[in-house]
C-alpha cells in the first residue's frame, strides 16, 4: 500500500505544470546591493594588488604616479601662503604659483618623447626627481639671499623664482609620463582598468596624510621648513624607488637601443625571410653550372639508343 501511495504521489507531483515550481525571489535590499557592490569593488582590488606585487617596476610606477599627486596637491596647499611670503602679494593672487608650473608641465609633455629616446625611462625618472629636490632647496636658498640683500622685489628675485617653478613643472613631466608609460607596457589588457584604479586610490591614500603632515608643519615651523621637507621626501622616496625597481643600472647612462618590430602572427612571411631567401640565391659558382641534359633516340628496330648529350 505504502509503495503504490509513492507512485501516486509521484504521478500528482509530475502533473503539476512546470511554471509553478518557479519561486519569486524578492528583490535585494538597499543594504544589500550596497554590500555586494562593496564585494566586487573589494575583490577587484585584491586582484589588482595581488597582479601589481609580483612586479616590482609596475608597483614602484605607481609609487612614482602618488609622488607626483603628492607634490602637486601640496603645492595648491601651500600656493597662498607662498604668494603671500615669497612674493609678497596677495593670496588671490596665488595663481602665479601656477603659471609657470602649468607652463613647464606643457612644455615637458612635448619634449618628453625626445628626452625619453636620449636618457631611457629610469634615467628620466632620476633627473626628474633630483630636479624637483634641488629646486625645491633652491626657491628657499634664493629667498633667504634675497632677504639678506634687501633685494625680495628686485626683477632678478622674480625671474629666478619663475625659472625655478617652471622647472618644478618640467620635472614633474619626467617623472608622472616614464611611470605612466611603465605603468600602462606592463599591465596586461584583462586587468589594465583595476590597476588603473589602484593606482588612483592609492594617490589619494597617500596624499591626504602627506597634506595633513606638511600643513601644520608650514604653519608652526615655516613655510621654508615645508619646502625643504617636500624636497627631501622626493628625493629619498623617488630615487629609493628607482633603486629598488632598476637596481644600479637606473643611475648609469647608456643610450636606448631601439628593438626590432614585432613580426605579425598569422603572416606567410616573416621579417627575417626575405634575407634568408636572399642568402639562398647566392650559391657557389660551381652550383650554377648546368649539367648537360641528355635524351634518347630510338633506332629502326624501336630500342632506345645510347644517350647522347645536347648542346
Amino acid at each position: 500500500i505504502i509503495g503504490v501511495l509513492y507512485l501516486v504521489c509521484t504521478g500528482l507531483i509530475l502533473s503539476i505544470p512546470n511554471p509553478k515550481f518557479v519561486t519569486k525571489v524578492a528583490p535585494p535590499t538597499a543594504s544589500q546591493a550596497s554590500r555586494r557592490r562593496l564585494g566586487r569593488v573589494w575583490t577587484g582590488v585584491r586582484e589588482a594588488g595581488d597582479y601589481v606585487r609580483k612586479d616590482r617596476r609596475l608597483l614602484m610606477a605607481i609609487m612614482q604616479q602618488a609622488l607626483g599627486s603628492v607634490v602637486i596637491s601640496v603645492i595648491s596647499v601651500i600656493a597662498p601662503l607662498f604668494a603671500l611670503q615669497y612674493f609678497h602679494v596677495e593670496t588671490s593672487l596665488s595663481t602665479v604659483v601656477f603659471v609657470p608650473a602649468g607652463i613647464g608641465l606643457v612644455v615637458g609633455s612635448t619634449l618628453m618623447p625626445r628626452i625619453i629616446d636620449r636618457l631611457g625611462f629610469a634615467l628620466a625618472e632620476v633627473v626628474g626627481m633630483v630636479g624637483i629636490s634641488a629646486c625645491a632647496v633652491l626657491i628657499t636658498f634664493c629667498h633667504w639671499v634675497a632677504a639678506q640683500a634687501s633685494a625680495l622685489h628686485s626683477v632678478l628675485y622674480f625671474a629666478m623664482m619663475m625659472i625655478l617653478l617652471f622647472c618644478i613643472g618640467l620635472g614633474l613631466d619626467l617623472v608622472s609620463l616614464p611611470a605612466q608609460a611603465t605603468l600602462q607596457k606592463r599591465s596586461d589588457d584583462w586587468i589594465k582598468g583595476r590597476v588603473l584604479a589602484l593606482q588612483i586610490m592609492l594617490s589619494n591614500a597617500i596624499t591626504i596624510p602627506c597634506i595633513l603632515i606638511i600643513g601644520p608643519i608650514a604653519d608652526i615651523f615655516g613655510l621654508t621648513a615645508a619646502i625643504n621637507l617636500l624636497g627631501a621626501a622626493v628625493a629619498t622616496v623617488g630615487l629609493g624607488s628607482v633603486y629598488l625597481a632598476e637596481g644600479q643600472a637606473a643611475f648609469h647612462w647608456q643610450r636606448p637601443v631601439a628593438l626590432p618590430e614585432r613580426a605579425p602572427v598569422n603572416a606567410s612571411l616573416s621579417v627575417a625571410e626575405p634575407v634568408i631567401l636572399h642568402q639562398k640565391t647566392r650559391q657557389p659558382s660551381h652550383d650554377l653550372v648546368k649539367e648537360p641534359r641528355q635524351s634518347s633516340r630510338l633506332d629502326s628496330t624501336g630500342t632506345p639508343s645510347r644517350p647522347l648529350p645536347l648542346g
